[in-house]
């Protein structure tokens, strides 16, 4: 763009023009790929993406094992969703042909219920599956028994479903108290932790080999 410079000297009028300063471009060193756009970096991560409408529901399922003067009982539940990475139906599980033995310390499920109950309760093919047990009074890690059960169980689903993200989650869940209800947070790369008015509630996501799986918070 050319820029006109207007001077006066002794009542006559001088124009003088002068080329704008053209911003340098920047040299790129031969070899080396231009960074992605912030949109294009996020998509290719492996993140699981979680409604707050879920974690929602995911409170109200694992304080159904509340019973009076009794030790909480570990449940199962399941989330699934047509998208690969994103869960938009809970599966309740509450049911013999899922649930075969319930303890404080474990819980023995049938992978075939499961998946027979989301076929049933889905219009769609799944694109990712998340199996989630809870844990009371504990932390949402796995025991051995919990990682040796994930391989197992990934396996079977894999062949049932072929091509679905398998997906696990420990849900811990405190003893029963009067609180201030605190909104979900994602406390570290795979886990989001919230408080009803009477339970503290962290859940953590994991793949079939125990490793821990990235979540985000959306609405």
């Amino acid at each position: 763009m050319t820029k006109i410079n207007v001077r006066t000297d002794g009542g006559k009028v001088r124009i003088k023009l002068r080329e704008e300063a053209k911003t340098p471009v920047a040299a790129t060193a031969t070899g080396v790929e231009p960074l992605k756009p912030v949109e294009q970096v996020i998509s290719d991560r492996k993140v699981l993406l979680l409604s707050k409408h879920l974690i929602g529901l995911m409170e109200i399922r694992a304080e159904s094992a509340f019973r009076p003067n009794e030790e909480d009982l570990e449940l199962v539940y399941a989330l699934s969703g047509t998208r690969t990475d994103t869960p938009d139906t809970l599966h309740k599980l509450s049911s013999r042909t899922v649930v075969e033995q319930a303890t404080q310390d474990h819980i023995v499920s049938s992978v075939q219920g499961m998946m027979d109950h989301i076929d049933k309760e889905r219009a769609d093919k799944p694109g990712v599956i998340i199996e989630i047990h809870t844990h009371p009074q504990s932390v949402p890690k796995p025991s051995e028994q919990d990682k040796r059960y994930f391989e197992s169980a990934a396996e079977k689903i894999s062949d049932l479903a072929p091509d679905v993200n398998v997906l696990f989650g420990i849900h811990a869940i405190s003893s029963e108290s009067i609180r201030e209800r605190l909104d979900p947070v994602k406390v570290s790369k795979n886990t989001v932790k919230w408080c009803s008015i009477t339970r503290e509630h962290e859940v953590a996501f994991y793949t079939p080999n125990a490793e821990p799986y990235e979540v985000q918070i959306i609405e």
